[in-house]
């Protein structure tokens, strides 16, 4: 078992530094958004959703991707300023007062896009 995983992890070394180093910006996007796409159907699958909601969650991290690499230079700094927000306020606050998302999917999702949005952001 271990060594399986040893193997897996030298293998997406090698990939990520090939995509890092070796490949075209282009293609360093569109490994990484498919990276965030993942990220998204997982999210919708911590949230308890059936399949055709996670397809559309990621469908929409796929969407919003598309849309912020177009923008880059002009919604970055905000996309940033609104993640660091949510990490140094909210994220404390949620913990220290054990809030819930159950029944508030809006909620969920949100915080979602404001997780994986920014990360998949400052990679690319």
């Amino acid at each position: 078992m271990l060594k399986a995983r040893v193997i897996t992890a030298l293998v997406l070394v090698a990939l990520l530094g090939a995509v890092l180093f070796l490949a075209p910006r282009i293609a360093g996007v569109i490994a990484f958004s498919v990276v965030a796409i993942l990220a998204c159907w997982e999210w919708a699958g911590l949230m308890g959703k059936d399949a055709n909601v996670r397809r559309l969650f990621a469908l929409l991290g796929l969407f919003f991707c598309w849309q912020l690499y177009r923008v880059a230079d002009s919604v970055f700094p905000l996309l940033f300023l609104a993640s660091a927000c949510f990490w140094i306020v909210l994220a404390p606050l949620w913990l220290r007062g054990r809030w819930q998302m159950s029944g508030n999917d809006f909620v969920g999702f949100g915080v979602g896009l404001l997780v994986i949005l920014p990360t998949w952001a400052a990679i690319v």
